[in-house]
């Protein structure tokens, strides 16, 4: 966005974050949680039993998977 600045969030890029907020279908907070590395993506399983998230590995700068359970 221009006029914004873009800074990094925790030495990550600025769109990464580490916490979900769930909401029911009437917009209120149902839960949230906050993982332990940020990360930009991320998905349920369709269990709903666990999370994954993709974020930049600290040492290699490579992409990963973290998975979590719920």
């Amino acid at each position: 966005t221009p006029g914004i600045p873009h800074m990094e969030y925790k030495n990550f890029p600025f769109y990464y974050g580490d916490f979900i907020s769930v909401y029911d279908w009437d917009g209120n907070k149902i839960k949230e949680f906050k993982t332990d590395i940020p990360f930009c993506t991320f998905v349920v399983d369709s269990n709903n039993k666990y999370l994954y998230t993709s974020t930049i590995d600290d040492e290699s700068g490579d992409d990963i998977i973290i998975r979590y359970e719920l």
